[in-house]
């Protein structure tokens, strides 16, 4: 008897677990969740800009796409972060809140401001031009051109006039002829040659070409030994500053200019005054 009322004790059992199995099966079968249809918005939500920014994932854009009030009670997605619940009982305590930092205000001048600013450095960038303008002048005046090597030299002259200024400057006295050499040479002085050889070649269809050079201490002393050599080759003048001489008879003439004294060249130099000469032909047409 006792066995018998053991085995039908299992058999119960063995029969309930069995039933109990199957209605967990059909109960897990019929409760799976599944992800409900995305309902339809009422409202229109603006669509995303297109742009570098915007590089989202598929899940992200769909995240994006729906509300707040879709995603309740969902499950979490994959590649998504879930938003921490906020409890609504009184015992809870609030998270502290943080106020968010300002940037910092720029001020805007108004326009009428930044007009008249404007105005002003425009102004003096005009002052400082014209007060550049006016130094580089008066450097100029003060500033004395040499002879042959065409640099500037600046004067000592500095309080006196123009006038005293280029009585006092460096001197040349020249020896100019055509090339080829045409037995007429043009004896004179002056304080920078290049530019006075430029001078004389404008309108020439001849080539000018500089023969010699004697420097001397001042523009008066120059004129003075100009003046000597005239008065000496008077009997060889052609018209103005233009003689009739050989090769020869320039570099002689150089050679003598170079070694008068200053004596010799003032005498020569008022001799020149009184010299009265009728040139017998005229200087051939460069």
């Amino acid at each position: 008897m006792e066995e018998e009322e053991e085995a039908t004790l299992d058999m119960l059992l063995q029969q309930q677990i069995v039933e109990a199995l199957a209605r967990r099966t059909s109960s897990g079968d019929e409760g799976e969740r599944k992800t409900p249809p995305r309902p339809t918005p009422t409202t229109p939500r603006p669509a995303m800009q297109p742009g570098p920014w915007c590089r989202v994932s598929p899940w992200q854009f769909y995240i994006h796409r729906r509300g707040p009030a879709d995603d309740a009670g969902e499950e979490q997605l994959p590649g998504t972060t879930s938003t921490p619940s906020v409890s609504t009982s009184t015992n809870a305590t609030p998270a502290p809140q943080t106020t968010p930092r300002r940037p910092p205000s720029t001020t805007t001048p108004p326009a009428s401001t930044s007009a008249a600013t404007k105005r002003k450095r425009l102004d003096l960038e005009n002052e400082n031009e014209n007060k550049n303008e006016e130094n580089e002048k008066r450097a100029k005046a003060v500033v004395i051109e040499s002879g042959v090597d065409d640099q500037p030299v600046p004067s000592n002259d500095v309080g006196r006039s123009t006038n005293a200024a280029r009585e006092h400057r460096q001197g040349h006295v020249y020896f100019i002829a055509a090339s080829p050499y045409r037995d007429e040479c043009k004896i004179g002085h002056s304080a920078n040659i290049i530019k006075r050889r430029q001078q004389l070649q404008t309108g020439n269809a001849a080539r000018l070409e500089v023969l010699y050079t004697i420097a001397q201490p001042s523009a008066g002393e120059a004129r003075m030994l100009e003046q000597a050599l005239h008065a000496y080759l008077a009997h060889r003048q052609l018209q103005g500053e233009w003689f009739r001489l050989s090769r020869d008879e320039v570099r002689a003439a150089h050679a003598l200019a170079s070694h008068l004294s200053s004596e010799v060249i003032h005498t020569l130099a008022k001799l020149s005054t009184t010299i009265t000469h009728t040139p017998t032909s005229t200087a051939t047409e460069l």
